[in-house]
């Protein structure tokens, strides 16, 4: 039986200017398909795009782990994420070449980058200063949970630090970067203290 149009997800008419040039059989019923497995939300969008990170993370760490040796993971973990920070500064620079050289700098691309790419956190800003900013940042860690899935949990710790150190040196500053860890558990639920300054 084939699906009406009115059937599919909202999403894939927002997101329409991605699948504009996919092209179906005749006698494939291709409605049907976008109905079963397109996501159907902005939420189910922005989980998927993240988990799909994080499993990559997990999965080349876990691979460089079984070549080159178990510490291994912690360098490049760090390494990758520094230059991961560095380049989420860049390109925002090009959009918002103003930014302030600063701490509030920092914050402003660190939650950018929780806002476009990070969903499963959320933040409380309870310093936000030129010379120092501190956030709580709660939620899913999915670094942390994808090293448990794959049992690499125990080489590695949490990369965000480094993510900040990154954007830091892009923007030219020396400041501090300190991430202070009150608690994550066996499913990842996390609670961390960022913090940017003098």
């Amino acid at each position: 039986m084939k699906t009406s149009i009115a059937k599919l997800p909202a999403t894939y008419a927002e997101l329409q200017h991605f699948r504009a040039n996919d092209i179906y059989l005749p006698d494939m019923n291709w409605e049907e398909l976008v109905a079963d497995f397109f996501p159907e939300t902005v939420s189910q969008v922005a989980q998927g795009l993240s988990n799909t990170t994080s499993a990559f993370y997990g999965l080349m760490l876990q691979e460089i782990g079984n070549r080159f040796g178990s510490e291994a993971m912690e360098r490049i973990s760090k390494a990758t994420v520094y230059a991961l920070g560095r380049r989420t500064t860049r390109r925002l620079l090009q959009r918002k070449p103003g930014l302030e050289r600063n701490a509030i700098g920092i914050a402003k691309v660190a939650m950018s980058a929780i806002f476009n790419a990070s969903p499963e956190y959320s933040f409380e800003v309870i310093r936000y200063d030129e010379d120092r900013v501190e956030m709580l940042m709660r939620g899913i860690d999915r670094y942390h949970k994808i090293a448990r899935e794959l049992d690499i949990h125990t080489w590695l710790s949490s990369p965000i630090d480094a993510f900040a150190q990154g954007i830091n040196d892009e923007l030219g500053l020396s400041y501090k970067i300190a991430m202070e860890v009150y608690g994550i558990d066996e499913e990842s639920h996390c609670f961390y203290k960022l913090s940017f300054g003098i």
